[in-house]
């Protein structure tokens, strides 16, 4: 049994390039990049997954996005696509059975819509997850319904910010 913990960052149509007289485009939330860990029962790390994807529908960042994730349209242009970076995706998975933990639900619905937008096959991906936001939610007491941010959850608990070490 393993755990797959990810994180997804997509993009959506510039600003620019919204037109109210057009339909919406196919996909409002184009994956860009997949990172994940995987950890098994005993919770050590087994490996990790990192990638950007090149776009195919929304070809501009959002100044949101862009803002947001750092990562630069010239760095998405050089990567590989969603399809390439899936299948690696599940490979990293592996054969093992898994479940996901995920800070929020939203990941898990955008990767599946992803996926179906690339005529890709969803079956590897687990129904079995771990909402581990939600649990931090009730353990800070918050009203029913009522989520605590990603970046408000690591003050509330004094995480250290390893990223700039």
């Amino acid at each position: 049994m393993n755990y797959i913990i990810f994180d997804l960052e997509y993009n959506q149509q510039h600003p620019d390039d919204i037109n109210p007289s057009e339909p919406k485009p196919p996909l409002l939330f184009e994956i860009i990049q997949i990172g994940a860990i995987k950890i098994n029962k005993n919770l050590n790390l087994v490996s990790t997954f990192n990638s950007l994807i090149r776009p195919n529908l929304h070809l501009k960042l959002h100044p949101y996005v862009e803002d947001i994730t750092k990562i630069k349209i010239e760095d998405l242009i050089n990567s590989d696509d969603f399809k390439n970076v899936f299948n690696d995706f599940i490979r990293f998975i592996g054969k093992d059975d898994y479940t996901f933990v995920v800070w929020g639900g939203s990941d898990i619905k955008e990767l599946i819509k992803n996926i179906e937008f690339h005529n890709l096959d969803s079956s590897r991906i687990s129904n079995k997850y771990i909402d581990i936001q939600s649990y931090t939610s009730k353990l800070l007491k918050l009203p029913k319904g009522q989520r605590v941010s990603l970046k408000n959850a690591v003050e509330a608990f004094n995480i250290p910010d390893l990223t700039t070490s």
